[in-house]
């Protein structure tokens, strides 16, 4: 199983230090992490549609990816459950504003906006990195979202909406992890005042646990 976790040089003190060694706690090994950084600050839409191309190139195209944003905590065991599940695309988050959609096998529809933790096949992916690079971004209709530079996950679900319509999508409860970026100076991309967790999440135990971390971190 492969892992890549899409990042910033922002947020790679956290991804090094906390992410990193909570994944290999759990047996996953180095060789299949990749931490792809945003290091030309191109925007996370443009660096996950490079990183895609990037996978269509350097992976196999039969297998799935789990991508993981940098701001996330992991379940105690997500290693066993990403290995356990498979499909076309796995989406591991929900957030309040997707706990109305079903979980389990759902049409596109229904699928979360999950990018905080998904699974995507690698010939999706590929598939969707020639999709944006050669006709998304030559389509009026797509420049207002492109130029923002963000929304990557609108851009994947435009993407299987205008490729892949019949998809079926795997909407994974509990959630395989939580959004932390409140913990670690907020988001990067977005700024608001309110904080998009999982909805599905029930280790806050977990939560308690890298507060703590991270406070011995700053003293």
């Amino acid at each position: 199983m492969k892992y890549m976790i899409h990042t910033c040089n922002l947020r790679r003190w956290y991804v090094n230090k906390f992410l990193i060694p909570s994944m290999l706690e759990q047996g996953i090994h180095k060789e299949d992490i990749t931490v792809a950084v945003d290091t030309h600050y191109e925007g996370n839409l443009i660096s996950t549609m490079k990183m895609f191309d990037y996978i269509s190139r350097t992976f196999n195209w039969k297998e799935v990816t789990w991508h993981l944003q940098d701001d996330v905590i992991i379940c105690s065991d997500f290693k066993k459950r990403t290995e356990e599940l498979y499909g076309d695309v796995i989406c591991g988050f929900c957030s309040r504003y997707d706990k109305s959609k079903k979980f389990g096998l759902v049409s596109l529809s229904e699928a979360w906006y999950s990018f905080p933790c998904i699974a995507i096949k690698n010939i999706i992916a590929k598939d969707c990195s020639e999709w944006f690079f050669q006709k998304a971004v030559y389509v009026q209709k797509h420049r207002d979202i492109i130029s923002t530079r963000k929304h990557d996950d609108v851009m994947f679900q435009t993407f299987l909406q205008e490729e892949y319509p019949e998809i079926k999508c795997f909407n994974v409860r509990p959630n395989l992890v939580d959004h932390v970026d409140y913990l670690i100076g907020g988001s990067v991309v977005n700024f608001r005042k309110d904080n998009i967790r999982a909805y599905y999440w029930n280790e806050q135990e977990r939560i308690r646990e890298l507060e703590i971390q991270l406070k011995a971190c700053d003293t």
